[in-house]
Protein backbone atom coordinates (compact mmCIF):
# COMPACT_ATOMS: atom_id res chain seq x y z
CA UNK A 1 0.00 0.00 0.00
CA UNK A 2 1.71 3.41 -1.07
CA UNK A 3 1.26 6.07 1.42
CA UNK A 4 1.34 9.44 0.93
CA UNK A 5 2.71 12.09 3.31
CA UNK A 6 4.65 15.17 3.16
CA UNK A 7 4.62 16.12 6.58
CA UNK A 8 5.95 14.14 9.67
CA UNK A 9 2.53 14.51 11.08
CA UNK A 10 0.62 13.25 7.39
CA UNK A 11 3.15 10.21 7.52
CA UNK A 12 2.13 9.67 11.22
CA UNK A 13 -1.55 9.39 10.13
CA UNK A 14 -1.09 6.94 7.37
CA UNK A 15 0.66 4.65 9.29
CA UNK A 16 -2.30 4.77 12.05
CA UNK A 17 -4.76 3.91 9.04
CA UNK A 18 -2.85 0.70 7.87
CA UNK A 19 -4.69 -2.67 8.95
CA UNK A 20 -2.69 -4.94 11.10
CA UNK A 21 0.40 -6.93 9.41
CA UNK A 22 -0.20 -4.58 6.31
CA UNK A 23 3.07 -3.29 4.78
CA UNK A 24 2.85 0.46 3.71
CA UNK A 25 5.36 2.06 1.69
CA UNK A 26 6.48 5.66 1.61
CA UNK A 27 8.45 7.09 -1.58
CA UNK A 28 11.65 8.24 -1.90
CA UNK A 29 10.28 11.49 -3.05
CA UNK A 30 8.04 11.95 0.05
CA UNK A 31 10.68 10.52 2.47
CA UNK A 32 12.85 13.88 0.57
CA UNK A 33 9.48 16.11 1.63
CA UNK A 34 9.08 15.49 4.88
CA UNK A 35 13.30 15.28 5.80
CA UNK A 36 14.69 17.95 3.83
CA UNK A 37 16.93 15.46 2.83
CA UNK A 38 18.09 12.95 -0.11
CA UNK A 39 17.84 9.72 1.45
CA UNK A 40 20.89 8.59 0.86
CA UNK A 41 22.35 11.59 2.98
CA UNK A 42 22.75 10.51 6.92
CA UNK A 43 20.86 12.67 9.03
CA UNK A 44 19.84 11.56 12.22
CA UNK A 45 17.28 13.83 12.73
CA UNK A 46 15.53 13.51 9.37
CA UNK A 47 15.42 8.98 10.10
CA UNK A 48 14.51 9.90 14.09
CA UNK A 49 11.36 11.65 12.54
CA UNK A 50 10.99 8.80 10.53
CA UNK A 51 11.12 6.20 13.11
CA UNK A 52 9.34 8.42 15.78
CA UNK A 53 6.24 8.52 13.09
CA UNK A 54 6.62 4.60 13.10
CA UNK A 55 6.74 4.21 16.92
CA UNK A 56 3.87 6.37 17.40
CA UNK A 57 1.78 4.43 14.62
CA UNK A 58 2.73 1.21 16.25
CA UNK A 59 4.92 0.65 13.11
CA UNK A 60 8.14 -1.14 12.47
CA UNK A 61 10.29 -0.24 9.82
CA UNK A 62 11.75 -2.44 7.06
CA UNK A 63 15.10 -2.46 4.99
CA UNK A 64 14.45 0.35 2.48
CA UNK A 65 14.53 -0.84 -0.87
CA UNK A 66 15.32 0.38 -4.08
CA UNK A 67 11.72 1.84 -4.66
CA UNK A 68 11.43 3.39 -1.07
CA UNK A 69 10.65 3.30 3.01
CA UNK A 70 8.73 0.17 3.94
CA UNK A 71 6.67 0.11 7.23
CA UNK A 72 5.08 -3.38 8.52
CA UNK A 73 2.19 -2.46 11.18
CA UNK A 74 2.59 -4.44 14.17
Amino acid sequence: MDLHAKTVDDLTQALKRLPANTRGRLSFDDYESITAEEFDEFSSAGRSDIGGAAAEAGCRLDPPHDTGVFFVKI
